[in-house]
């Protein structure tokens, strides 16, 4: 009987059946399949067949979820409009905050646990607790909301933002803690470091619980209520509760930064002076902050002094005269482009002339500390190609029973050390100023091939369209105080600020809302990618 081999070999190429079955099927004997076989090559148009199935299949597969990313994305662009309300709802329900730093004993501390950070604290977990969050409260260092109950020994990821903010400082076209919207606009102490990131934290977390998706890993949005001085809310976290196997915090600039600089901080100490004519000097609102306002009192007439930069002279009390300085404050691990208006002070009665030997002396050393922000002048600079240059900036100077203190702080890369800059500053210092409550951190690095910073620079790209890698900074934050974190947005180094708008840390402290919304869709996908990494 003749056989239709057209058939027998379409059946052959379209199934998974040897020769001896496909001649079994059909009737036939294995000898003639393996000659039909061996002259049409079934053999290789099986294996090119399956190869093009396998593409289609994989195509359709990948354009598969490519759909089910857009449709996720549009759900999230929904769902973060939806949010904005409430993100500023919770933000211009923070409770007006006290005052952060005191001076006792000659040292800062922060004044968290009856003050304003306990507050901040304790408002962002009632937000929390109202967005159907489980929280905790650990005695007011720090706090957290969950996506659900994380038992003992159970791996779980982390966000972790700070309540806490720098003090107000001057500048503010309005009360800087009213939140205020302008023209896309979010104006307000804390809006971008870090009470803002904050509230996005809380609301990623909520879409995460109310999405009903199965979290391989619990997720716990940290709330530290201590960063901008000590962060000794983390070290209470480190000694009493479980570290998360990976963690992430908004407290920086997009893509991702996985290594920040050592810090290096300390104060330079005037000997106390005798009959000088200083009788006041004070700047400042934090040691990481460059000051954009500072005032000096001087027993001689403004007549003898000489009209610099940036000052301006009142008449003080019993012929004394008040000199004012006015600079543009900032970050200090960002200080390009801002201008202490302690150093414009310093400037002055230098050129004036009109100090004794001894306070002339002291104001040399503060000069050079200001002379520039990458430490040339003090003999310090460094640079070692995978962060950037060091930094460093006066930031608060005060004056109490006749001693100045001007404190620093320092940014530096690997290449050196505290011990080098120690000495560079104290042969500076000589017998005019002495080096007092110094303090350092060394730098940190977090491999950027590693699975988790991965995911999130492969997120942050496909949500934004853009082809950016991580990045190292100056700046310091929670992530090294954790076994595996790195910082994670918001902010954008690229971004330019409206006229009415300024830094964090600074007056009129601005974050755009399209940007903050589209930060939301980013640590919300980026949280639901991270479940599927082995930890």
């Amino acid at each position: 009987m003749p056989r239709d081999w057209k058939k027998i070999e379409t059946d052959y190429m379209g199934g998974n059946l040897s020769y001896a079955k496909i001649a079994e099927k059909w009737g036939v004997s294995v000898r003639q399949v393996e000659e039909h076989g061996r002259k049409n090559h079934w053999t290789e148009k099986r294996r090119e067949f399956r190869g093009k199935v396998a593409a289609r299949a994989e195509q359709k597969a990948i354009d598969k979820r490519a759909s089910r990313e857009a449709e996720k994305l549009a759900r999230l662009d929904e769902a973060a409009g939806l949010m904005l309300e409430g993100i500023a709802r919770a933000l211009r329900e923070d409770p007006e905050q006290l005052r952060r730093h005191k001076r006792k004993d000659g040292e800062i501390i922060l004044d968290m646990l009856n003050g304003g950070n306990a507050a901040a604290l304790a408002k962002a977990l009632e937000i929390a607790d109202e967005l159907g969050l489980d929280t905790f409260n650990a005695d007011s260092y720090i706090g957290w909301a969950e996506t659900g109950t994380i038992a003992d020994g159970q791996k779980f990821l982390a966000t972790i933002t700070h309540t806490d903010v720098v003090p107000e400082g001057n500048g503010w076209d309005a009360d800087p803690y009213t939140v205020r919207v302008r023209d896309g606009w979010l104006l307000g102490r804390g809006v971008a470091d870090d009470k803002g990131p904050s509230i996005l934290c809380l609301y990623a977390l909520k879409y995460l619980k109310d999405s009903g998706v199965q979290l391989k890993y619990p997720v716990r949005a940290l709330l530290g209520a201590n960063e901008e001085t000590n962060m000794h809310d983390v070290d209470y976290y480190a000694e009493h509760y479980p570290m998360p196997a990976f963690c992430f915090t908004p407290d920086a600039e997009f893509p991702v930064c996985n290594g920040e600089k050592g810090g290096f901080n300390g104060e330079l100490v005037s000997p106390k002076f005798e009959n000088g004519i200083i009788t006041a000097f004070e700047g400042g609102v934090a040691h990481n902050a460059v000051p954009d306002r500072a005032s000096c009192t001087v027993q001689v007439g403004a007549g003898a002094l000489v009209q610099t930069e940036g000052v301006t002279f009142e008449a003080g009390e019993g012929g004394t005269t008040v000199i004012r300085g006015w600079g543009k404050s900032g970050h200090a691990a960002m200080p390009e482009g801002t201008v202490n208006a302690i150093s414009l002070i310093v400037n002055c009665l230098l050129k004036s002339g009109v100090c004794t030997p001894q306070e002339e002396a002291y104001l040399n050393v503060l000069h050079t500390l200001h002379a520039d922000t990458d430490g040339s002048a003090l003999g310090i600079a460094a640079d070692d190609g995978l962060f950037d240059p060091l930094t460093i900036i006066g930031g608060t100077i005060e004056m109490a029973d006749g001693v100045i203190r001007q404190s620093f702080d320092c940014r530096y890369p690997t290449n050196t050390d505290p011990e080098k800059m120690t000495a560079a500053i104290r042969k500076v210092c000589g017998g005019a100023a002495t080096l007092e409550n110094v303090s350092s951190r060394v730098p940190f690095y977090i491999d950027a091939d590693s699975p988790a910073i991965q995911t999130l620079i492969n997120t942050y790209n496909d949500v934004t369209g853009e082809g950016k890698k991580p990045f190292t900074m100056g700046g310091g934050t929670y992530a090294r105080h954790f076994p595996y974190a790195v910082s994670f947005g918001p902010e954008h180094s690229d971004m330019v600020l409206p006229e009415f708008g300024g830094p964090m840390h600074g007056a009129n402290e601005a974050a755009p809302i399209d940007k903050l919304l589209e930060a939301l869709k980013i640590y919300i996908i980026t949280l639901l990618r991270l479940e599927e990494i082995d930890f």
